[in-house]
């Protein structure tokens, strides 16, 4: 099989996944809400004003983006395809970024939901889980020191990467400063969420212990897997593989949405989500 043969494949993969997979099951999730957990029966989970028509108008927006970078990707490949058009690495980062794009935005529509949410919560009693979080609650060590082990062998790769190249402005130096700052980001969300305020002030304690291993699984395999790309991506840059970049590169985005996006929604499954609490008169716990 040619590379730009399997190419093909791993771009409809990627778009299947990213575009159509993963938005159907967060589509599917928020219709499942809006169906069981009606705003006249579940006030406190629709804060603010049209409540159901809100809801519904931002499920349409998201259905709208997602479909619209389905059919862009497939009419883009096509494209490619009959122009005989060499897609390069550029472009699948470029694509990857714009089928991410609604994801961002369902993120900072939710961001804003609670926070809504928590000026019309008015109740002043509050009970909490005592229990003191600790990390390896939430995640085996073995996990963890894999994760550790490849960030390592990183680190010792894009080293030989600088002294190779005798100088601080080589693509090592780039990869090597991107994966702390991914890293640092990791672990500011990882102690917020386990120490800050929680996002949502209704999540019960026992729903909010699932949220917190959830974001911490979903780091630690996104760390890793990071962590193995940009090592593989380093190598095809060293030796000049130049074909592979590409097939590299949609593999990666594909493996970060699995381990993403995919870890939060195994694990927070909406079937068992306590809804109780958005009733009228429910104390949060």
């Amino acid at each position: 099989m040619s590379i730009s043969i399997l190419l093909n494949f791993v771009i409809i993969s990627q778009l299947f996944l990213l575009s159509y997979y993963y938005p159907r099951k967060i589509i599917d999730r928020i219709h499942y809400m809006l169906t069981h957990y009606p705003a006249s029966d579940y006030p406190k989970l629709y804060p603010g004003n049209n409540k159901m028509e809100k809801a519904g108008k931002s499920l349409r927006i998201f259905k709208l983006i997602s479909w619209s970078t389905l059919t862009l990707g497939i009419i883009l490949l096509l494209i490619a395809n009959i122009t005989h058009t060499e897609i390069k690495d550029s472009m699948v980062v470029i694509f990857g970024l714009i089928q991410f794009i609604p994801f961002a935005l369902l993120e900072k529509a939710e961001l804003n939901h609670y926070r809504l949410m928590r000026t019309e919560n008015q109740n002043r009693i509050r009970s909490a889980d005592l229990k003191r979080r600790r990390y390896f609650d939430y995640i085996s060590p073995t996990v963890l020191i894999t994760a550790v082990i490849t960030f390592l062998c990183f680190i010792a790769f894009s080293f030989y990467r600088i002294i190779l190249n005798q100088t601080f402005m080589s693509d090592g130096v780039i990869s090597l400063t991107a994966i702390l700052l991914m890293h640092l980001y990791f672990a500011t969300l990882v102690v917020w969420v386990m120490y800050g305020k929680k996002i949502n002030p209704l999540q019960t304690a026992k729903d909010r212990e699932i949220y917190i291993g959830s974001v911490i699984r979903m780091t630690v395999y996104v760390s890793m897997a990071a962590n193995c790309f940009m090592l593989i991506y380093g190598l095809l840059q060293l030796y000049q593989l130049d074909p592979w970049k590409p097939v590299a590169l949609s593999l990666y985005f594909q493996l970060c949405i699995y381990l993403g996006l995919g870890t939060m929604l195994r694990t927070n499954k909406i079937e068992h989500i306590n809804f109780e609490v958005y009733r009228e008169n429910k104390i949060t716990i």
